[in-house]
């Protein structure tokens, strides 16, 4: 194929993929698929950046993968743990370990009210 082609190609999709992204990102019930179709466009952004030879391109491509690897990873982390933490009835979320609250980040014992957040 035309090298112009692939990279029109590569252009559209980059384009698309982020729209896609930003929509996942954006809502509540979608972010881990808005990470994994960012980390699809980023194969075509990477491959476009290295063909055009513009290496900030490059290294921007770069960080946003990484950073949307530890994003994945983290939302993984976090839904597993609401797996683990069972809540109550009324859906307010008290989570104490070790004498932290994951709730409104700070130390206090679980006998002492905090703001709850309402899911």
């Amino acid at each position: 194929m035309d090298k112009e082609i692939i990279e029109g190609v590569c252009i559209i999709a980059v384009i698309l993929t982020a729209c896609i992204a930003i929509w996942a990102f954006a809502g509540v019930t979608h972010k881990r698929m808005g990470f994994v179709v960012c980390l699809i466009g980023q194969v075509f952004w990477t491959w476009l950046a290295f063909s055009t030879g513009h290496l900030y391109m490059l290294m921007a491509s770069v960080w946003v993968v990484l950073n949307c690897i530890r994003g994945l990873v983290n939302h993984i982390a976090d839904a597993d743990m609401d797996r683990v933490i069972s809540f109550p009835k009324n859906n307010v979320d008290y989570r104490h370990i070790d004498g932290y609250c994951f709730n409104c980040n700070s130390y206090h014992p679980s006998s002492q009210p905090c703001m709850p957040v309402r899911r």
